[in-house]
This record gives C-alpha cells, sequence and structure tokens, in this order.
C-alpha cells in the first residue's frame, strides 16, 4: 500500500477540485491522491470559486487584453496595508494609486515580504526585479481562495541574484508565453503551480518553469496534507527548472508539455507523472527511495 498522501496514476486522472456536474474534462485537471479528494478540508465556496476561475481563464485573460495595461513600481508603506500588492496606494502608478496589470517593477522599496488582500484573481504580465530579497505569499485567508496568475513575460530580472521567492499554499499560474525566471517556488498545503493551465489548447502558448527552483511539499515531512503539485499543460516546459517532489507531490506533464532539460527528482512519496503524449525530452530524472515515475 503506498503511504498516504502519495498518488496512484489511475485516481489521479478522475475528479479533483471541481463541483458535481463540472465538465469532465476539467474534473480531470488536476489529481486526488489515494482517491481521496484532498480539498475536503477547504470550503464549498472555495472549490466553486477554483472552478469558475480556472473553467472561464480564457474569458479573464481576453477581459485583461482588451484593456490598457497599467505599470507600477512598488513603494509599499501603506499605513494599514503597507504590503498588501492589492493596495493602489503602494504602488506609483499611471493613474496614481493604482494596482498594475502590466509590468510591475520592484526596486528595493520595502517592505519585500508582499502578500495579497484580493479575493479570488490577482493577474499581471510581467514581474520586473532590479533588486533582491523580495517573497510573496500567495496564501489565502480561512475559507477563501488565493489565485495569482502570471500572463505576459513572467518573471524577469536585472540580475540573477535578484530572484524572487513565492511561497505558495494556493494557486500560480503561468499563462500565455510568460516564464518563471530564476524565481524560488516553494509550493505545499496540496496547493497548485501550474504552466498553461487556463489556455492549454493554444498552439502558441509555450510557459517556461526557465532557471526556477521549484519544490513540491515539504522536506522530511510523511503528512501528505503538506504536499504540492506541479503540473504543466499544453506545450510548456520544464525548460532548465530545478524540481524536487516531497511526500503526498506531483511533478505532472500533460498534453504534449515536456521536461526539457529541467533537473526533476522524486523523493520519498513524491511522483512524477508523464500523460498524454508530453515527454520527458532532455531532462536528467532522479528517483529516490519510496519515490514513482510513470510514463
Amino acid at each position: 500500500m503506498k503511504p498516504r498522501g502519495q498518488v496512484n496514476r489511475q485516481s489521479q486522472r478522475q475528479a479533483l477540485f471541481a463541483p458535481e456536474g463540472s465538465p469532465a474534462e476539467l474534473r480531470s485537471l488536476l489529481p486526488r491522491r489515494n482517491g481521496v479528494h484532498p480539498f475536503r478540508s477547504r470550503t464549498a465556496a472555495r472549490l466553486a470559486i477554483r472552478f469558475i476561475l480556472i473553467g472561464v481563464g480564457g474569458l479573464c485573460l481576453s477581459a485583461i487584453a482588451a484593456h490598457a495595461q497599467i505599470d507600477g513600481t512598488w513603494i509599499g508603506g501603506t499605513v494599514g496595508a503597507p504590503s498588501d500588492w492589492n493596495t493602489g496606494t503602494n504602488w506609483n502608478s499611471v493613474p496614481p494609486d493604482t494596482v498594475p496589470t502590466g509590468t510591475a517593477t520592484f526596486a528595493g522599496a520595502l517592505p519585500t515580504a508582499i502578500t495579497f488582500s484580493a479575493p479570488e484573481l490577482t493577474a499581471v504580465q510581467t514581474l520586473s526585479f532590479n533588486a533582491p530579497g523580495y517573497t510573496f505569499e500567495v496564501t489565502p485567508p480561512p475559507g477563501d481562495f488565493r489565485l495569482l496568475q502570471i500572463i505576459g513575460d513572467g518573471i524577469v530580472t536585472s540580475s540573477a541574484l535578484n530572484f524572487p521567492t513565492f511561497n505558495i499554499t494556493d494557486e500560480l499560474h503561468f499563462i500565455n508565453s510568460s516564464t518563471a525566471g530564476p524565481a524560488i517556488i516553494n509550493v505545499s498545503d496540496v496547493s497548485n503551480v501550474t504552466f498553461n493551465l487556463e489556455d492549454r489548447t493554444s498552439q502558441t502558448s509555450i510557459a517556461k518553469a526557465g532557471t526556477a527552483t521549484i519544490t513540491a511539499g515539504i522536506a522530511g515531512s510523511t503528512d501528505g496534507d503538506t504536499g504540492g503539485f506541479v503540473q504543466f499543460f499544453g506545450h510548456s516546459t520544464a525548460d532548465q527548472a530545478t524540481i524536487n517532489a516531497y511526500f503526498g507531490s506531483n511533478i505532472e506533464f500533460h498534453d504534449e508539455s515536456d521536461a526539457g532539460s529541467a533537473t526533476i527528482t522524486a523523493n520519498n512519496g513524491g511522483s512524477i507523472f508523464f500523460n498524454d503524449t508530453a515527454t520527458a525530452d532532455q531532462a536528467k530524472i532522479t528517483v529516490n527511495a519510496g519515490g514513482e515515475l510513470d510514463f
């Protein structure tokens, strides 16, 4: 018997979080673990929001593209919400006090630990870093939902030393041809980092994991609820990333995605899946004791 939290391939292909009666294709996008719905501890409202946002992701992107994009530079420090991305007065932008939807630039202003207060969806095209040390916490309050969509160039830095860190306990999605760049991304609490999920049928969208270091789950944990999921859809690629899966975690390749030349490791209780026509390409794949690899 597999340890609690580890995924078996058959159950992985079944429905995950969408409410009953939702399209089967959407219900099959993300995995179950041992046939048990991993989000049962989440509220029904949160599950419904997940389905709605992902199911109409294309509409969200169309609406964003139809409006002029606002660029802004982080200044932070608003009284009562000094670290909140979604507070307009934390940005130097035009129009003034407006949260950017185009390029969000980080040049050294404090605070460097940034959170998200907007319910449900925050979308931005590009995050540009001219200074090091920025950390982003995509974490919902109880019963709520946070989704950060990066839909343009993705994460760009003026120096490899200016890499940001993202701690994900909900959803981080790279869309269109965005890249994760040199970011450090930690995903846990049965949450997801996805590439080209919303635009998986596009022939021109190729989201990339870049040179990111992505960790799914928590090293040393044997609690499946600490696991995380890293998922590639459409024509996305793991590129040159370093990706580790720990207990209760998956690294998944769907559709025509590929592992590029990434370094990918399944540790104890972690799994790597290649589905549909996805390929390992030239990736270096390691399966440590207790890990799983399935083509």
